[in-house]
């Protein structure tokens, strides 16, 4: 994909305000989810939207999704996590995050299955597979800097892995179900005038 300024400008924009409105539903969610369940610990989500936009935007974009949302990523992260956190170990696993998601693409490809049947079609069952892939490379990755700062594994550390890529896939569901809702009104819209 080789774009001019502007276009590259507006594909810049339009994806970081894709990623940092879904950023936004999250927080609300979790905000309501906490106001509801005063009791839970923070930290304690049940889903994962972020994951989903980023599994999209990188169906779109491919490898270019790392430098186009690093600023979005970065700014939400110091949002969420406040400017304390911004340091050069966030600032790696953000990268390590972003990166997965272009190499499990990148690891179906080479594997003779593309995630795109034809034009831009969506090949829904490749996309939540490859999401599978993505997820459970990020878990190991960040599961396995747990394990080597504490020096042991021990059964907390799978099961947080799990859970992870449970609220990871339960996000990606629920992006791609929101998107073809929208797109369906979209549609709808259209055909009647």
């Amino acid at each position: 994909m080789v774009f001019g300024i502007r276009a590259s400008v507006a594909h810049f924009a339009g994806a970081s305000a894709f990623f940092l409105v879904i950023n936004a539903i999250a927080a609300a969610l979790y905000s309501a989810f906490y106001l509801f369940l005063q009791d839970a610990p923070r930290g304690m989500d049940m889903v994962v939207l972020p994951f989903g936009a980023l599994m999209l935007l990188t169906w779109v974009y491919g490898w270019i999704v790392v430098p186009l949302i690093l600023p979005a990523a970065l700014l939400s992260q110091v949002v969420v996590y406040g400017a304390g956190a911004f340091d050069a170990g966030m600032i790696e696993a953000l990268l390590l995050n972003l990166i997965c998601f272009p190499l499990a693409f990148a690891a179906f490809r080479l594997g003779g299955i593309d995630a795109r049947m034809g034009r831009m079609a969506l090949n829904w069952r490749v996309l939540v597979l490859v999401g599978l892939v993505a997820s459970i490379t990020m878990a190991t990755v960040q599961y396995s800097q747990v394990e080597w700062s504490l020096g042991s594994a021990g059964h907390g550390l799978w099961r947080g892995m799990l859970a992870a890529v449970i609220k990871d896939m339960i996000g990606l569901l629920l992006v791609m179900y929101g998107l073809m809702m929208v797109f369906r009104l979209h549609r709808h819209s259209l055909a009647q005038g």
